[in-house]
């Protein structure tokens, strides 16, 4: 065999050892290939290539809307936007936000630690 590990007799009493050369025509013939397309495509690089591409009618982008996080800790103390809210005045503090910024998304954040985690209708008013 040509490409065995050990050293084979042949039937001439020749011993043929593996064959450790690598072909190279093959490995030209696809650099040069390379090389001609690469020539080819170089000019086109600098031109460019001119596009038409569609008008769109949408307008500009509205800013993202605003998030609003009601965070509730261990001690029961509730923070809206890391600000402290008085008791009774989360409800009125919430329609203000709303009122101001309809389209505010609001985000709920509860320690593990936190009495009132397991049910939101518990929760300080």
């Amino acid at each position: 065999m040509a490409f065995s590990g050990t050293p084979s007799s042949t039937s001439r009493g020749r011993t043929q050892g593996t064959l450790s050369e690598i072909n190279v025509t093959p490995l030209v013939d696809v650099m040069l290939v390379l090389l001609i397309v690469f020539m080819v495509s170089a000019p086109l690089m600098e031109q460019g290539v001119t596009v038409n591409l569609p008008k769109a009618n949408a307008g500009s982008m509205d800013e993202a809307p605003e998030q609003v996080i009601l965070a509730v800790d261990k001690s029961r103390k509730i923070t809206v936007n890391g600000q402290g809210v008085a008791k009774g005045m989360l409800r009125e503090r919430l329609i203000g936000i709303a009122r101001q910024n309809p389209g505010s998304r609001y985000s709920f954040r509860l320690t593990p630690q936190c009495p009132t985690a397991s049910s939101p209708r518990s929760w300080p008013r």
